[in-house]
């Protein structure tokens, strides 16, 4: 997947999961008039509107980090590891 914007990323997930804006409401309860402006950009997610979006969609967990990533959040795993070792993990990262 090419496109690095979250709606972008969210509407690509969505098309080729075969899911509409309906869809993902009644399986996320997210409402699809909101899915619709995250699709177009014009409001950044929660964390956990993309974790729910995500799983609605059944995403693998590779690629519901990269939404979560592309929303600009740190998903849970990575932001327990970089607690544990700032240091370390800033280090590697400034590489």
């Amino acid at each position: 997947m090419e496109d690095t914007t979250f709606g972008k990323m969210l509407r690509n997930f969505r098309t080729e999961g075969k899911f509409t804006q309906m869809d993902l409401q009644e399986s996320s309860g997210i409402n699809n008039a909101y899915i619709c402006r995250l699709e177009a950009n014009q409001h950044p997610p929660q964390s956990s509107t993309v974790i729910a979006l995500a799983r609605a969609m059944r995403l693998s967990q590779e690629d519901e980090d990269r939404l979560m990533l592309a929303a600009g959040h740190v998903p849970e795993d990575v932001r327990r590891a970089i607690m544990a070792n700032p240091e370390g993990m800033l280090a590697r990262v400034r590489q």
